[in-house]
């Protein structure tokens, strides 16, 4: 009796087991199959994502009833290629500099840069005063009472040449591998008061002058046509004044104040531009 007893638990327990192990197995089934499901919709996703990229314009919920476009952008080829060319030759888009010197009438911005040219190799030199229309041309402005035209303002110069010019320059450098730094300065009277040409400098210089200073320096100048009696008083210095007051308060210039030599304003500039280049 005892043995058919104990025969009968065994089974029992056996069935047990066997019931649990199914149960087990359903729920290791069931967290699989979750598993899956779960696996199956986030490639879905990814997929839908990754098709969105692709697309060019996606309709997009703003508010209730209304949409609106948005592009995505994507780099053509070209400027792939441009972007890439930009990073192999970082080096020599930090090789190319503009510096502008600037300071009233008889300044000595023409000497400084002079100097400056010399001193640095691979340097070019734009002159603001080559940009002046000729004599007689209509773009220029009569002042009765001198009896002169008045050369001190942006409609006496063809300031369009004058900033396409300095572009030039930077696209044929920016375009050239080289190893070497290339510099344009640029020299004139109200280069810093022309924002077209302002923007595009790296370093500013200004020399600051006196009123008698220039007059005394104009007095021994030749131009053409010659100044007339009561020129610069009228004309020349009002302009300055003007033109000065319209940067002074600019942190971007650096204003080298009268009283030092021509000597040692040169070493203070050129101190100042390799330091800035070393910086780079």
């Amino acid at each position: 009796m005892d043995d058919e007893n104990k025969k009968i638990e065994n089974e029992n327990e056996l069935n047990e087991n066997l019931a649990s192990n199914d149960n087990d197995s359903s729920q290791n089934c069931a967290v699989e199959r979750k598993i899956t499901q779960t696996d199956h919709l986030n490639k879905q996703l990814l997929n839908a994502f990754l098709e969105r990229l692709n697309t060019k314009t996606e309709n997009v919920q703003c508010k209730e009833g209304e949409t609106t476009d948005v592009e995505w952008v994507e780099n053509t080829t070209d400027e792939t290629d441009e972007i890439t060319c930009s990073l192999e030759n970082g080096m020599k888009l930090k090789n190319v500099f503009i510096i502008g010197i600037s300071g009233p009438s008889n300044s000595g911005k023409t000497s400084l840069t002079s100097c400056l040219q010399k001193s640095l190799p691979g340097s070019s030199h734009i002159c603001q005063d080559s940009y002046f229309h000729p004599p007689g041309d209509e773009r220029l402005t009569w002042v009765p009472e001198v009896q002169h035209h008045n050369w001190e303002v942006f409609s006496s110069l063809d300031m369009d040449s004058m900033v396409k010019d300095v572009k030039k320059w930077k696209e044929k450098w920016m375009k050239e591998v080289q190893d070497k730094t290339s510099i344009l300065l640029v020299e004139g009277f109200t280069i810093f008061n022309y924002g077209p040409l302002n923007e595009l400098f790296d370093k500013r210089y200004f020399l600051v002058t006196s009123e008698e200073t220039c007059r005394q320096r104009r007095l021994t100048r030749y131009y053409n046509p010659p100044d007339v009696p009561g020129y610069f008083d009228k004309v020349v210095w009002p302009h300055h004044i003007q033109n000065y007051g319209e940067i002074t308060e600019r942190v971007d210039i650096n204003f080298i104040k009268e009283g030092m030599s021509k000597e040692e304003i040169f070493t203070q500039v050129k101190n100042d531009i390799d330091i800035y280049l070393q910086s780079l």
